[in-house]
């Protein structure tokens, strides 16, 4: 359903508000990454944990959709709900601090 391409992003194991495997970006230095849906999807949702020492802005992009943000406290989870109308093969997930923010739960429709 996803291609998460190569050496984009890390497998993580339980962290923090996570309680299963979640995914962040595969590096220091990265600031967003995209995943490419082998069918055309709505994000309708996804899960950011912020491990970092200050907050987080967390956004996601999608060609012809609006660009969605939150803002995530310093070790605290929160959902950001794109309410996106179209689909899209393309999402670009993005966190102001870069690979200390994990994400989970990403809802598909």
């Amino acid at each position: 359903m996803i291609n998460w391409g190569t050496n984009r992003w890390y497998l993580s194991g339980p962290l923090g508000a996570f309680t299963t495997n979640s995914v962040r970006f595969n590096g220091p230095g990265y600031m967003s990454k995209s995943i490419t849906l082998v069918t055309p999807r709505r994000l309708v949702q996804l899960a950011a944990f912020n491990g970092g020492s200050a907050s987080s802005t967390v956004s996601a992009t999608c060609d012809g959709q609006h660009k969605v943000q939150i803002t995530v406290a310093s070790n605290q989870q929160a959902t950001l709900v794109t309410n996106w109308s179209g689909t899209c093969t393309t999402v670009s997930i993005g966190s102001s601090n870069g690979w200390n923010t994990n994400f989970d739960n990403l809802v598909l429709e």
